[in-house]
């Protein structure tokens, strides 16, 4: 499912590194045969649309196995819609230094 994105026919622009450290991503890849690949992003303080565009941009590609875990200050119901729709689940928490932490996986 490539170019996964908000609204039918839209483009997506690639992922950019930004000057704020606490945005940019951190990926652990243990043993990805058997784990998948455990990717955090932190998009704090972004204005919308870019906390969603850059979820969509990251789990574009996921297999079963990889989970993404967003850090993010608001509670993200417009980004619920489009997982659902791409066919990915998601559990939405009490955040330790945010407002919530969602963590995104592919379903199986």
């Amino acid at each position: 499912m490539a170019g996964l994105d908000a609204h039918q026919g839209a483009q997506t622009r690639p992922f950019q590194q930004c000057g704020d450290e606490r945005h940019c991503m951190s990926i652990v890849i243990a043993d990805e045969a058997l784990m998948g690949r455990e990717i955090v992003l932190d998009v704090r303080g972004m204005e919308p649309p870019e906390p969603l565009e850059r979820v969509l941009e990251t789990v574009d590609g996921f297999v079963p196995g990889d989970r993404l875990t967003v850090i993010i200050d608001c509670h993200a119901v417009p980004l619920f819609r489009v997982l659902e729709r791409n066919g990915f689940a998601f559990r939405e928490e009490p955040g330790v230094e945010s407002l919530y932490e969602i963590t995104i996986w592919r379903k199986d």
